[in-house]
């Protein structure tokens, strides 16, 4: 199965700690705006990532991860 999808990320946004169901799925992001690299982060299990504008991350949906917009 292949899927897409777009989402936004308002401004004082918070994604709560979460995992997918399954080490099948690894999730791409790819960021098309990013309005600050401290402000809107990605954190997986333990490190912290900022999205760069044109840039994949790809993580395994399984790990724990939660994503913030502060800006």
């Amino acid at each position: 199965m292949v899927t897409a999808q777009f989402s936004v990320l308002e401004p004082n946004t918070v994604i709560e700690p979460h995992k997918g169901y399954t080490r099948m799925v690894l999730r791409n992001h790819l960021a098309l705006k990013v309005p600050s690299q401290t402000l809107c982060k990605i954190k997986i299990e333990d490190e912290e990532h900022s999205w760069e504008e044109g840039k994949v991350i790809t993580f395994d949906d399984s790990k724990t991860h939660e994503a913030w917009n502060l800006s």
